[in-house]
């Protein structure tokens, strides 16, 4: 019985517990999840981008303290309306300096979703 309980709290501390009626926010102290709405999230996600951009696109992933550059704040519109679709483009593509990787292998059509998704971000509903 003993084990039953420490059990069921270790699995409640790993996958978290929601309230009913509250909303779930994407954040680290939320999880599991929502699944991805488009493309672009998931790739967003499946590409690890959260881990320095955060999962709301506010350059406050978990490694992004460490950076030397912060990464940009995607929820940002002054950031974004400063940004064109091709720089977000060549960035994903070719990677920023030593800070952020390049994603060559990415097709057109994912790129372009990518950017599209990059973009939401910034948008209020």
């Amino acid at each position: 019985m003993k084990q039953y309980i420490a059990g069921s709290l270790i699995l409640l501390s790993l996958f978290g517990c929601t309230m009913p009626g509250k909303s779930t926010v994407k954040d680290y102290g939320n999880l599991p999840e929502a699944l991805p709405q488009s493309s672009g999230e998931l790739l967003f996600v499946d590409i690890q981008c959260t881990v320095c951009h955060g999962y709301q696109g506010s350059g406050n992933g978990f490694l992004a303290e460490g950076l030397a550059t912060p990464p940009p704040d995607f929820s940002s519109t002054a950031v974004m309306n400063a940004k064109s679709d091709a720089e977000l483009g060549q960035a994903i593509r070719q990677g920023k300096g030593q800070v952020m990787p390049a994603y060559p292998r990415l097709t057109g059509q994912q790129v372009t979703n990518l950017v599209r998704y990059i973009r939401s971000l910034s948008q209020t509903p």
